[in-house]
């Protein structure tokens, strides 16, 4: 074969994130793809960290057992910095797309590709490192290790490219920026008859939301949300309804609430099926994202591309993914966000506007355009000494 796409973070918990979407997705677009001059086969661990295999076609839902808060992480890790590259250097492939960075293999003499999501630790080292700068140092070198020994590597957005040059001084020339794509079967803005009963199962509420869905590290800025949701009296008749595992940052945004008096009217659903997102989206007044850094930003235009006003910050990859598609805030002032929210949830026609503007902008991005250019990565690498 000519490419071995790396499918084993779908055996993770990165399946339940960014990565394990574009994993999958990006996959089976690449199947659909058919490139007359390469062959790519799909790299799995169908039965755990003991056996890795491949498959004829580059698409792999991972293992029905697993769930967001089965801990295999680590294990998986080990398995792929100690035995993949055996397993790759067996298949005869000639080159190796690593599709996560983390447990980069070992002794792997396959040319690689890797794809470069963020490098948030590096950019908010207190929050995610530690206070101590041998914590910083060993961490550098680790990614230093992971993106100047491949090949090439692909960027999510120019943002991200510009911090492997800045804080990696990886060779700009190596860089392929490749934007998501997004499923436009599943985020559509139509209204399904199903979408009502998905909402009101999940909600328990008819009353008028504000959606926020993610995780619960520091850059998300949720603390700032409801923060701004109670400066800005939404609260009145709307609820704030936040999406995902928070983990610990639950306790403390219930904190805020109760201080703020809007502990009532802010929910918490934790992980949600992926199906039912769309609903929660277009069901939704507005979706509110005031995150301080994204390497790509999912969830913006997941939203969009169902038709949920936006409101978000300009940050980071935001600014060349959304463009002028979303209010715009700065992400530290809370004045700020509270006038954002009042306007998108009492002006009928900014949110009208906002809608037809974010179904735009989100239009741009396929999984089909990132296949194709991700094929001529693998035959730039290919064709690099």
């Amino acid at each position: 074969m000519d490419v071995l796409f790396d499918l084993t973070p779908m055996d993770t918990r990165s399946r339940f994130r960014g990565i394990g979407r574009y994993a999958y997705e990006l996959g089976r677009a690449l199947a659909a793809e058919h490139p007359g001059d390469l062959s790519i086969a799909g790299l799995v661990a169908p039965a755990g960290p003991a056996s890795t295999a491949t498959i004829p076609q580059p698409v792999y839902a991972g293992r029905k057992d697993l769930s967001p808060d089965r801990a295999v992480d680590q294990r998986m890790a080990r398995h792929r910095r100690l035995r993949l590259a055996s397993t790759v250097h067996r298949t005869g492939a000639r080159l190796l797309h690593l599709t996560e960075a983390r447990g980069t293999p070992i002794g792997l003499r396959v040319p690689h590709v890797v794809t470069c999501h963020d490098l948030i630790p590096l950019i908010f080292p207190k929050q995610y490192l530690g206070p101590f700068g041998i914590q910083r140092e060993l961490h550098r070198r680790i990614e230093l290790r992971r993106y100047r020994r491949a090949r090439r590597v692909i960027a999510i957005s120019e943002t991200t490219r510009r911090d492997l040059t800045r804080l990696l001084d990886v060779d700009a020339r190596r860089i392929d920026v490749i934007h998501h794509g997004i499923d436009h079967g599943q985020y559509q803005p139509e209204q399904q008859p199903t979408d009502a009963d998905v909402v009101m199962n999940l909600r328990r509420s008819d009353r008028p939301y504000v959606m926020c869905i993610g995780g619960g590290d520091p850059r998300k800025n949720l603390e700032h949300l409801v923060a701004a949701f109670a400066a800005s009296n939404c609260h009145r008749n709307v609820d704030l309804v936040f999406v995902g595992k928070l983990a610990g940052a639950k306790a403390t945004l219930e904190q805020v609430a109760s201080s703020a008096g809007v502990r009532r009217q802010i929910q918490f659903l934790g992980y949600v099926e992926a199906q039912a997102i769309p609903a929660l989206y277009r069901r939704c007044l507005a979706h509110a994202f005031p995150t301080l850094y994204e390497g790509f930003g999912f969830p913006a235009l997941e939203a969009m591309a169902c038709g949920a006003p936006t409101v978000t910050t300009k940050r980071a990859s935001l600014s060349e993914v959304i463009g002028d598609a979303a209010i715009h805030i700065g992400g530290d002032d809370v004045e700020e966000t509270a006038k954002a929210l009042h306007c998108v949830v009492h002006d009928g026609h900014t949110r009208q506007r906002l809608s037809r503007a974010g179904i735009t902008a989100a239009a741009r991005f396929t999984w089909q355009a990132c296949a194709r250019r991700t094929i001529d990565c693998y035959r730039r690498a290919l064709a690099e000494n």
